[in-house]
Order: C-alpha cells, then sequence, then structure tokens
C-alpha cells in the first residue's frame, strides 16, 4: 500500500502560479490570515503556529499545554 503524502502548505501568486510550500506536522484543522496581511495563523495538530504570509516562514509554534483541559 502506498503511503500518504505528508500534508502541506502552498504560497500561490494571483495567477496561480506555486510560490513557496512547506511541509506540515500534521493537516491544518484552521486557517486565518491576520488583518493586517502579514501572518497567517494555523491550527496544526495540537499545536498553533504563526507564519509569514509572504514566504511561509514559522515565526512561532505554540504547543498544547500538558494538562490543559479538553474541550
Amino acid at each position: 500500500a502506498a503511503e500518504a503524502a505528508a500534508p502541506q502548505l502552498t504560497l500561490f501568486s494571483i495567477n496561480g502560479t506555486p510560490l513557496t510550500a512547506v511541509t506540515l506536522d500534521a493537516p491544518l484543522t484552521a486557517l486565518v490570515c491576520t488583518r493586517d496581511g502579514e501572518n497567517v495563523v494555523t491550527s496544526e495538530g495540537a499545536a498553533v503556529t504563526v507564519r509569514r504570509l509572504h514566504d511561509l516562514h514559522l515565526v512561532h509554534r505554540y504547543h498544547e499545554a500538558e494538562g490543559a483541559p479538553a474541550e
């Protein structure tokens, strides 16, 4: 059996040309751009990530705290 491809986030130009792509640790469950359009915030598995929108560079990763209450 073939292995599933790793989750990936790809940035495209307005004309549909792929500009950059990053491999993710887990599939995204949410994605939102900041009001200023500089960053994108995602929910990647049990972590929240902040990436620069123009190149998808990881700015910060917030991990789920141990002992955090489950929803």
